[in-house]
Formats: structure tokens, sequence, C-alpha cells
């Protein structure tokens, strides 16, 4: 007996036989499946408020047991472990033998689609509650394993709206060097055609990427589309037991990829809406309350572990005068590029923000003092290497100044660190800009 994810009920246990008639148990059959009908017309009308999703399905929920309360002459659910006393055959004529057949057949069916849709709202609940999306996509792969029982599932994910090649990929049954090779790209004939019918498609072999995917051991291929926009591709394997995917199956999974879309849609936006409070919407770099922050937490991760820490601040030479001569537009380009710049000459640990107008911050964990020099060179020249930007028609010459201090040596407190940070920059700018200062090298005279 296999137990269903809700306590006391199980896909064998779940309705006691059938005391009723064959035309009661198809019109409980009809109740659920326009309850079914309902819960997906909310999510693929584009409903992105999993609590709505969910109220659905509690609604189901509810309205299943009054079904089968009603419907199959039970007026309550079996506890586990309870154990009916076998019924005796019913009286009848020989030929009513067949009726008989027919209605348990229909009972069946009604116990298996009740726990099927009872383990899919325990699926819904999960895929709502989750915003990371690679958490997501692998929940998601072992939901369709286990609720679809098939031998293997794979969910690709454009990494976004340019990537026409699914490079997020998540797999279950197969091998990582399977999953990494399979030819899918949006423009292919077939997948536009899977696309299009925005339902579950079986995977033949008339085309070469249906040819590839069979041989992978694919079966079967769903779009996962929210609000016209596509936000990943569900394949399937075939079922264990070796059986067709029923018609009740289909609608199944139908309904799945739909709470799928909007699950995926809704971690999307979320994600963009965390991005967009801590980023600069212009250079893309960090904003400068994600600096505040961040440079706390590594000072105090720094102090924790004993190690350096670095800050340089960049402040770009003359600005103002090239905003007045280029305009506004040539000055937004030069800050998108300069971000760019410091991004291409720093490590992946290292942190940058925008910390005010042209002046920017570079956070170096681990960085020593003179780690710290090298670095700030480094980006001195890059920029000074730098060919012309968007909407200047003339050589203009683009020159930073930089100011770093390090922790311990030249400061005990975040505060002190960018004050210090800070009084290098200035020597650097009094000193005739284009170049880099510590503030180990000021005189005391200088150091305030």
């Amino acid at each position: 007996m296999r137990e269903s994810v809700f306590p006391g009920t199980s896909e064998d246990g779940l309705l006691s036989r059938n005391q009723g008639t064959g035309t009661s148990t198809r019109a409980g059959v009809w109740l659920l499946l326009a309850a079914l009908q309902g819960v997906a017309f909310l999510v693929a009308g584009g409903w992105h408020s999993s609590a709505v999703v969910v109220a659905a399905f509690t609604a189901w929920v509810l309205l299943s047991s009054t079904v089968v309360a009603k419907f199959v002459g039970r007026d309550r659910v079996e506890q586990p472990g309870a154990v009916s006393a076998p019924e005796p055959a019913p009286p009848g004529k020989p030929e009513e033998a067949p009726r008989r057949s027919l209605v348990s057949d229909t009972e069946r069916e009604l116990r298996k689609a009740i726990y099927d849709l009872q383990n899919l709202f325990a699926v819904s609940v999960d895929l709502s509650s989750t915003r990371d999306v690679d958490e997501l996509a692998r929940k998601l792969v072992l939901h369709v394993l286990g609720l679809m029982r098939v031998s293997r599932a794979a969910l690709v994910i454009p990494e976004d709206r340019s990537d026409l090649r699914f490079r997020r990929r998540y797999g279950g049954g197969l091998t990582e060097a399977t999953l990494l090779s399979l030819p899918l790209d949006a423009r292919d004939p077939w997948l536009r055609k899977v696309i299009a019918s925005g339902k579950p498609l079986p995977i033949g072999e008339a085309l070469r990427t249906e040819e590839v995917l069979s041989r992978a051991g694919f079966a079967l291929a769903l779009p996962l589309q929210q609000s016209g926009k596509l936000e990943g591709l569900l394949l399937l394997g075939p079922k264990v037991s070796g059986a067709e995917f029923s018609s009740s199956e289909l609608q199944m999974l139908s309904l799945l990829g739909n709470m799928a879309s909007v699950a995926l849609a809704n971690s999307r936006l979320y994600l963009e809406l965390e991005a967009s409070a801590i980023t600069d919407a212009l250079t893309g770099l960090y904003n400068r309350r994600y600096f505040d922050r961040r440079l706390a937490e590594e000072m105090a991760r720094a102090r924790r572990l004993d190690l350096p820490l670095s800050l340089v601040l960049v402040d770009i030479d003359h600005f103002k005068r090239y905003n007045d001569e280029f305009g506004h537009p040539a000055g937004d380009a030069l800050l998108q590029t300069l971000a760019g710049i410091f991004k291409a000459t720093s490590r992946e640990t290292d942190i940058w923000a925008r910390y005010g107008g042209e002046e920017f911050a570079a956070i170096l964990p681990g960085v020593p003092r003179e780690g710290s020099r090298v670095f700030a060179e480094r980006v001195r020249l890059a920029v000074l290497a730098m060919g012309n930007t968007e909407g200047v028609d003339k050589p203009v010459r683009v020159t930073i100044s930089l100011g770093a201090a390090t922790y311990p040596h030249d400061a005990k407190l975040v505060r002190e660190l960018v004050v210090r940070a800070d009084r290098a920059l200035y020597a650097a700018k009094n000193q005739g800009r284009n170049r880099s200062v510590l503030f180990s090298d000021l005189l005391p005279s200088e150091r305030g």
C-alpha cells in the first residue's frame, strides 16, 4: 500500500468499496474533474499569486472529500492501519457481475485521481514557497519523477530572454553528460512546434532533435510558459511500468506544468526585485546601501579570521568638464564603460560599488597593503588604455585617481577605513590626479 502525502490517507485505503451505484460514482468523477479544470483555469490564466492557487486546491480537497462521502458512501476517511473486514459479495444475478466490475473500475480510477491530485496539491505548496531558481528546478524534477512515475526527467531553463540554448539544465535519472549534450535550441523547428502547442507532446523520431532526445530516453516534452513567455522545457522519460500515458495523466502533467511556470516566473521576478534593491541601475555595480552593509560584514569576517581587508576609493578626473563638453548621455556611457573595466580587472571575490556620482569603491577581502597598490595601479592603467566612449567623436584622455587603506594596518574600524581611504584619494587628486595613493604613503601632516 502506498501512503499519500496527507495523514490518514493512502492510494488503496482512501475509499471503501463502493456502496452506491455506478451512476453516482461516475458523477463523483465528473465533479472532481470539473474542480480540477477550475484550478487549471486559474493557473493557466496567469494568476501569479501562489495564495490563489493554494486556495483553489484547498477548495478542491474539500470538494473531493464531499464527493467521496456522498457518492462513494463513506462519511469518513479510513485511518492509517485500519483494516476493513471483507464484505460479502452482494446478491444478484450472474449478469450483474460485469456491471459491478465496471463500477469497481470506475471507483479505482476515482481513488487514484484523488490520491494523485492530493499529492499534486502538496507539490504546489512546495513549489510556491521556493524562491531560488536552482532549488525550484531541482525540486520540480524530483516531483515529476515521483508524481508521473517516469524513469527520467529533465528541466531546461533559458538563462535569460536571449538564451536560445537553455544553458541552465537539471535532470534526474540520467547522467550530467547526457543532460549537457542535449541539442536544444529555441529556433529548432520541432522545438518551436512544441512551444507553440503549449501542451505535452510525444517525442518521436521524425526530426533530428526528436531522434536525439528519443535515443537519450525521453518520451514526452512539455513547454513551460507564463504570460506568453517561455520559462523552460520539461522532458519526461517513459513510465516505469512501461504503460502509455493516460489522458488523465497528461491532464495532470499539464496542470503541474502550469504551476511550475507560475513558480518559475515568480522566482525570476523575486530575483529581479532583490537585485534591483542592491544594484545601481546605470552601472550594474552594487549600490551605496549594499556597499555599507557588505563592508561591515567583511570587516567582521577579517577580524574574526585575522585577515587583511583593503578598501579602494576611485574618482573620475574632471568628470564635470566631460559632462559639460559631451553631454550627460556620454557621461552615462562613460560610467557604464568604467564599470565594465573595473569588473574585468578584478577577482570574483572583489566587491565593486558605485559610491556616489562619479565615485566608486572596491572592497578587497584578504588583500594586504601592497596588494591594494598593485590592484589600484592595474585598474588605473586599464582605464588609461581605454578608447573613446559612445557619444564622443574626438580623442579624449580619461583618467582616474585612487586612494586605498587597509585593515588592520591603517584602521581598526569600518568608519576609520573609509575616512582614511578618502584621505588617500584626496591626496592623489592634490598631487596631480591620474595616480593611486595609499594612506600609509601620506605624511603625518596629510593624514589629518
